[in-house]
């Protein structure tokens, strides 16, 4: 009779440590899928800040000419350096679109 118990007691075991099994099982597939989801917006978002940056040194860029161009009309002494200054500044921006 105790070996019937034995038995029932050891198979009821038996369920729940499967049963245990499967769930951290089921958690640790949920987790790669978390995993690898996160991984893919990290990369998206890397992705996005690179371009930022990108953008943030064209701005700065810009704006380095933008005061140069300033201090160059400031120094300029009559019209026709102003103009040669502009359109210095008329051909670097044709330049840059033709790139």
């Amino acid at each position: 009779m105790y070996t019937v118990v034995a038995w029932l007691v050891a198979g009821a075991l038996l369920v729940t440590l499967i049963g245990v099994i499967y769930v951290a099982l089921k958690d640790r597939k949920a987790d790669k899928n978390e995993i690898k989801r996160l991984t893919a917006e990290l990369e998206s978002q890397k992705k996005i800040s690179q371009e930022l940056c990108h953008y943030a040194e064209e701005i700065a860029k810009i704006n380095g000419d933008k005061d140069s161009v300033a201090q160059k009309i400031k120094e300029a002494k009559n019209d026709e350096e102003v103009l040669a200054v502009i359109a210095g500044l008329v051909r670097t921006n044709n330049d840059k679109l033709h790139k």
